[in-house]
């Protein structure tokens, strides 16, 4: 399990991302900017990695702090921390979203059992 060997987000310091090799003042800024979003979202919530991802992650930042920030929201998650999480707003526009909408509503029998229109 690759994520037992990294910190929980919440007891990241400024001296495990300089250790990452980055500089002082950005491992500063960024270790700000991760105390905000855990203190806005928790320490291992999806909408956590959310704005990590979006707000705190960048290609320029190595991928030794990508994993440190990812592990450590995930942390107790188990073997298999998810790997992508769709944006909620897409994911409503899937088929996916609309079998659940319609079981929950109890449509969705009615919408199998409708009768399709044969293509010629």
């Amino acid at each position: 399990m690759a994520n037992e060997n990294y910190k929980t987000l919440d007891s990241v310091t400024v001296a495990d991302v300089e250790a990452l090799g980055i500089h002082t003042e950005l491992a500063g800024k960024l270790h700000g900017e991760l105390n905000r979003i855990v203190r806005n979202y928790g320490s291992a919530t999806p909408q956590t990695w959310y704005h990590i991802s979006k707000e705190l992650l960048t290609p320029s930042l190595p991928f030794s702090f990508h994993q440190m920030m990812y592990y450590g929201c995930y942390k107790d998650f188990g073997p298999d921390p998810p790997a992508w999480l769709p944006d909620p707003t897409l994911w409503l526009c899937t088929d996916t979203a609309l079998a659940l909408s319609l079981l929950s509503t109890g449509h969705l029998q009615a919408a199998i059992d409708r009768p399709r229109l044969e293509v010629q």
